[in-house]
């Protein structure tokens, strides 16, 4: 007997979707605004502000498929307050030993989908996918012939 599991498919940009677990998955949030942070990573110059928190914005932008080099055409722009349509807010904890969760923004093209898996769907990553998600990759798995990467936030060092 196959065992399933939740997911959630994120879609950071129209060529990049992510998966997380039902379990990191906190609220989405739609018109939200957001703060330009000067002098920071491209895919993190900005924060957004959640039940009276600062959370840090993580924007992917979208691959050039000619070139290896991003495009910046789907970043937030450098000036401040701006508005995203939509914005996911994930939890995670950074280590085991402190319960305090942790949370992170995610820039979303598309409302976030739930999806179920089975077991034998999941696979090894891509090398390609090993780039951007460095030490947060767990797994993979295809959807519509797409390799999507199923990220651990707590395990994330920094995005490439």
């Amino acid at each position: 007997m196959t065992q399933s599991l939740n997911a959630w498919l994120l879609t950071l940009n129209p060529t990049t979707q992510i998966a997380v677990a039902d379990s990191q998955m906190t609220e989405y949030l739609l018109n939200t605004p957001v703060a330009h942070i000067p002098l920071t990573p491209d895919h993190c110059h900005h924060v957004t502000f959640w039940r009276n928190q600062i959370i840090p914005l993580i924007s992917i932008p979208e691959t050039d498929s000619t070139s290896t080099a991003n495009t910046t055409a789907n970043t937030i722009p450098n000036t401040a307050p701006a508005t995203l349509p939509g914005v996911q807010i994930v939890h995670y904890l950074k280590h085991p030993s402190n319960p305090e969760p942790q949370f992170i923004a995610l820039q979303l093209h598309t409302p976030p989908q739930r999806i179920t898996l089975e077991n034998n769907q999941i696979t090894p990553p891509e090398p390609e996918q090993q780039t951007t998600w460095p030490n947060g990759l767990i797994s993979s798995f295809k959807y519509q012939n797409k390799p999507i990467s199923i990220v651990d936030f707590g395990a994330l060092k920094y995005v490439a």
